[in-house]
């Protein structure tokens, strides 16, 4: 009974992987959330007049740390990779394990023991390989580098500055200045220090818009995923073409069809993704199938709107097999799609027109005869 459940769970998972990461993602920063708001909560309750008036316990630290970091730690779980699972399993866990400490609520506690349970059961979902595009690299490189700048630069000009004594009021000041708020109760005395401000002022702006532009690209990206979703995950596309196996022919394909501007999808079984079809996911241009021929890919990328399909596996055994799986689903469904299949042996092109391909391509055979055709010197 035990193992029927767990295979159950399985097969969910691989059918609806991206829809449950999503999911996930969303009750982790929820989660993370109601920690935030907590913490501003207990601020509005002080009414204290000032962030400097405020008498900082160690614990509200803490626990507003941990609820940023896993608000963002939160976000990466929308990719499905192993390194962002076990970040918010550790968060998770820590947050409720401090949980006395840090004075949470009850239902604090039943947020966080719910989120650790739902990890737990879909953990099989989260199998990807961590991909952070350039942008956010770029982005967070930039803000470490420019509270380092703020930091350091003001430590090193204390004595021109009205308020710095140690490293800690200048990192204070640092943290002030780039978020815009400016107590005044440190102001620069030089000329100097006045363009070390204007400096830090300077990219604190370039923080910020970069900071927002980056997030509303994510999100609107995010968004497109979820619409995606609404819709089971079907594309829009109509003659378009399908291209089933991810290979070099599969790679020369899609570069083509991308100068020729025609729409493709591209449907694969390997799970592990490298950068390329990272890419091809978040643009809704490539299905991971739990295997060959499966019936429900095929429906969420249209095959049968589709004016080709191009099979071509690494070998001509997965080839074949998935040419049996897609022609009986074309023929289920009474659909008159053409179907292109490469094969690399002369003796599986019969083969492969037994199993329902429209037409078969051998490159070898035909580089084989065209070098056999050439004529040579004596």
């Amino acid at each position: 009974m035990f193992l029927k459940t767990h295979q159950r769970i399985r097969a969910f998972n691989t059918r609806h992987q991206q829809q449950i990461n999503i999911l996930l993602g969303c009750v982790v920063i929820l989660v993370a959330l109601a920690g935030i708001i907590h913490g501003v909560v207990d601020l509005i309750s002080l009414k204290v007049s000032s962030f400097k008036d405020f008498n900082f316990d160690i614990r509200f630290v803490i626990r507003e740390a941990i609820s940023f970091i896993l608000f963002f730690s939160g976000v990466l779980l929308f990719d499905g990779s192993k390194f962002s699972y076990r970040v918010n399993m550790f968060l998770l866990i820590l947050f409720i394990s401090v949980g006395p400490w840090l004075h949470l609520y009850h239902a604090g506690y039943f947020t966080l023991s719910i989120s650790i349970v739902l990890l737990l059961l879909y953990r099989h979902s989260f199998n990807n390989s961590l991909y952070l595009p350039y942008g956010i690299i770029l982005v967070l490189g930039f803000i470490i580098s420019a509270l380092f700048y703020g930091a350091i630069g003001s430590y090193i000009l204390r004595n021109q500055f009205v308020g710095i004594k140690d490293i800690h009021d200048a990192i204070y000041f640092t943290i002030v200045t780039f978020s815009t708020v400016g107590y005044g109760d440190i102001v620069p005395t030089t000329p100097t220090a006045k363009y070390f401000v204007i400096s830090m002022i300077v990219i604190g702006l370039v923080m910020f818009t970069s900071g927002v532009t980056l997030v509303a690209y994510n999100v609107n990206n995010k968004l497109k995923d979820v619409l995606f979703n609404i819709n089971k995950g079907r594309i829009s596309m109509r003659s378009h073409v399908v291209i089933i196996g991810y290979g070099t022919l599969a790679r020369i394909l899609m570069e083509q069809y991308r100068r020729d501007g025609k729409q493709f999808i591209l449907i694969d079984t390997i799970r592990n993704l490298d950068v390329e079809r990272k890419i091809l996911m978040d643009n809704q241009q490539l299905f991971i199938a739990p295997h060959m021929g499966d019936s429900e890919t095929l429906v969420r990328a249209r095959v049968e709107d589709a004016a080709l399909v191009i099979i071509c596996y690494d070998t001509d055994e997965e080839s074949i097999f998935s040419t049996m799986g897609v022609r009986e689903y074309l023929d289920k469904i009474n659909a008159k799609v053409k179907l292109v299949t490469r094969v690399f042996y002369e003796g599986n092109i019969e083969k492969a027109k037994k199993a329902g391909a429209d037409e078969v391509i051998a490159p070898h055979v035909l580089a084989a005869q065209a070098i056999f055709g050439l004529k040579t010197e004596s």
